[in-house]
C-alpha cells in the first residue's frame, strides 16, 4: 500500500484548503469557500487529512465544542466531513484517521461523537461508537408571527448581506443555549449551518 503524508489544522495553507473543499464537493456536494472566506474556519475546527501530493485525499474533521447536558457542561469532539476520494478508497485510510484522532483526543474530552449516515452504520461501531436515538423537532414559524406585536417587523435576514451577517454573528455571540437539557456553545457549528446547511436548503 502507498503511504501518504498525514497533515493537520491547516486554515492557513490556501493550497491544502482549497483541495479539502474540492473533495468536499466531491464526495459530499458540499462547499466551505464561503465559510472559511468570511473568517469562520477556527481554531476549534481541525482537520485531520491524508495528501497525495498537494492532493487531499482522505480527510477526517473535529470540532472541539462544550456541550450542556442535563445541566452539565462537558467537554466533546464533533466528527465530521468524514470522506476519502473514490480512487483511494478501500486502503484503509479512514481508519487510520479515526484511530489518530481517538487516541490524540480521548483522555482529553468527556466524548466524542459523531452524525452517520445509513452507508456507514458498521464502521463507527469497530471505535466504539455507539448508536443512540436521534429526534429532530419543529415548529410552524406561521403559528409564532400570528402572535407576535404587530409593532414589530419581521423580514428574512440575508447571510449573503454582510451587514445581515454581521448581526447574526453579534445574536450568536450574546445567544444564550435555549435549553440545559442539550445544548452546545461552538459559534462554527452555527456559523456553518447557517452558511452551508441552510443555504444550500434555500437555494
Amino acid at each position: 500500500m502507498n503511504e501518504y503524508q498525514l497533515i493537520s489544522d491547516y486554515k492557513q495553507n490556501e493550497k491544502y484548503k482549497e483541495s479539502f473543499n474540492d473533495l468536499a464537493k466531491h464526495v459530499f456536494e458540499l462547499d466551505f469557500k464561503g465559510w472559511y472566506d468570511r473568517g469562520c474556519w477556527n481554531d476549534n475546527y481541525i482537520c485531520y487529512s491524508y495528501v497525495d501530493g498537494d492532493k487531499v485525499i482522505a480527510n477526517t474533521s473535529i470540532n472541539k465544542m462544550n456541550v450542556i447536558s442535563n445541566g452539565k457542561e462537558y467537554k466533546a469532539i464533533q466528527l465530521g466531513t468524514v470522506m476519502t476520494h473514490p480512487d483511494y478508497r478501500h486502503q484503509g485510510l479512514a481508519t487510520k484517521l479515526m484511530n489518530h484522532i481517538i487516541k490524540k483526543y480521548e483522555k482529553n474530552y468527556d466524548f466524542i461523537y459523531l452524525f452517520a449516515n445509513d452507508t456507514v452504520l458498521e464502521f463507527y461501531p469497530k471505535f466504539g461508537f455507539e448508536k443512540v436515538q436521534e429526534n429532530s423537532f419543529s415548529l410552524k414559524v406561521s403559528n409564532m408571527i400570528r402572535q407576535i406585536d404587530k409593532k414589530y417587523d419581521l423580514r428574512k435576514l440575508d447571510v449573503n448581506n454582510q451587514a445581515d451577517f454581521e448581526l447574526m454573528k453579534e445574536y450568536e455571540a450574546e445567544r444564550i443555549p435555549v435549553s440545559s437539557r442539550l445544548g452546545l456553545k461552538n459559534s462554527n457549528i452555527i456559523h456553518f449551518n447557517i452558511l452551508i446547511i441552510f443555504c444550500c436548503l434555500v437555494s
